[in-house]
């Protein structure tokens, strides 16, 4: 019989995925279209890959946090001495830590540079040049997705640590 622990851990690998997958499919597709538009016409076109691609990865990030913390509170309990005295404990505390701030980054940063540009008025000729407001907001995008993918992925090898025991 599979218990309740496993069920949260499950989702909590799943949703892990999900947001590891996601960020890297922005770092490695859709940021370097973005940093190779010129028209508003490709602009457009992006618009609709972004409107879908931020709530997925704010959302695979939030639900990654809860089913993390589920699973630490559910395995651990609440007491961060005698996680943190643990040698996997302190690596998940650590992770725990850099996904908040990948969090941060996301929607401190990410989301409302996103929303700007996609709220952004265009002109109605497609060969028109981008909006200066759009080219910072690449700019912006480039460094946060970045820093926050780098984020994620160094959280993955802790977690792989972790679960093999710690270092």
């Amino acid at each position: 019989m599979v218990d309740f622990l496993t069920v949260v851990k499950f989702l909590h690998i799943l949703a892990g995925m999900a947001w590891i997958g996601s960020s890297l499919y922005v770092e490695l597709i859709v940021l370097p279209s973005l940093k190779r538009m010129r028209t508003t016409g490709e602009f457009r076109t992006l618009r609709n890959v972004l409107k879908r691609t931020g709530p997925f990865l704010g959302l695979s990030g939030i639900f990654t946090l809860v089913t993390g913390l589920s699973f630490l509170f559910l395995k651990y309990g609440t007491d961060f001495g005698v996680i943190w005295s643990l040698p996997s404990g302190r690596l998940i505390l650590i992770a725990l830590a850099l996904v908040v701030v990948a969090l941060v980054i996301g929607f401190g940063l990410l989301l409302p540079t996103s929303l700007k540009m996609l709220r952004t008025p265009l002109p109605d000729n497609d060969a028109a040049d981008l909006p200066q407001i759009v080219r910072r907001g690449v700019r912006r995008i480039d460094y946060g997705a970045l820093a926050a993918t780098v984020l994620i992925v160094f959280v993955l090898f802790l977690m792989v640590v972790a679960a093999a025991g710690g270092f």
